[in-house]
């Protein structure tokens, strides 16, 4: 049981630090990427747990004002919901095949600044990026959702640019936390980009803060879980 347990913690513990240095390593020599997978299934929430708060917020403005304006001006469900399927598809495929690249461009970005040296500098923000941006948004926009179905006030694009607003606030949090944190720090000089100097930053992620967070998510997600089952077979019916 103790060995179960175990193999549990380790791979909630996972903070993939070999995997990107591979990657890296194939960029630089190659010229090549691998699809990245938590990149394509976590989009915006992965970018919040590399702590690429930047490209975050880019990429859901640009998103949510995709969206408004499909709500707004094309009045053919059918035509909205094929394009949105597109538009996730094109999100899912190039998050997975460019996460590599825009990951490795942060990193070499952060070390260029210092960011490398800062003491007790967490280079992943599991909390902010699987807690709160992965379950504690996606809950409050399904929530916003149910109340505009059931009480009918508003329209889809109202909705949208709620959530929007939403999401760019939940992100401009850990981001000014971080930068503050940087700026705090008394004399932090400019580090070269290495392969030791990237594997300084990578291995600076906090392993017990990304089990915590990874432990919240799942056990979030199986009590959800059945609610909302319940509650879309109501709102169903």
């Amino acid at each position: 049981m103790k060995g179960r347990f175990s193999r549990i913690f380790e791979l909630f513990n996972q903070r993939n630090t070999e995997y990107y240095q591979q990657a890296f390593d194939r960029l630089e020599k190659e010229n090549k990427t691998t699809f990245n997978f938590a990149a394509a299934f976590g989009s915006y929430a992965w970018l919040v747990f590399r702590k690429m708060y930047r490209l975050a917020t880019l990429f859901i403005l640009v998103y949510g004002g995709i969206m408004i304006s499909l709500n707004e001006f094309c009045q053919n469900s059918k035509t909205v919901n094929l394009i949105s399927a597109v538009l996730f598809l094109v999100i899912f495929l190039g998050f997975g095949f460019c996460g590599n690249s825009l990951y490795y461009k942060h990193v070499k970005s952060k070390i260029a600044k210092g960011y490398a040296k800062i003491t007790d500098y967490n280079s992943i923000d599991p909390v902010w990026g699987i807690v709160v941006v992965g379950l504690v948004v996606p809950f409050l926009s399904g929530i916003f959702s149910g109340i505009f179905a059931v009480t009918n006030v508003g329209s889809k694009s109202v909705l949208q640019l709620l959530v929007t607003l939403m999401q760019v606030f939940f992100i401009a949090i850990p981001w000014a936390i971080d930068h503050k944190k940087f700026h705090s720090q008394e004399s932090v000089e400019p580090v070269e980009v290495t392969d030791e100097s990237v594997n300084v930053y990578l291995e600076k992620a906090n392993p017990k803060r990304l089990t915590v967070s990874m432990g919240i998510y799942v056990i979030s997600y199986l009590l959800l879980l059945p609610v909302v089952i319940v509650a879309g077979m109501k709102y169903i019916r």
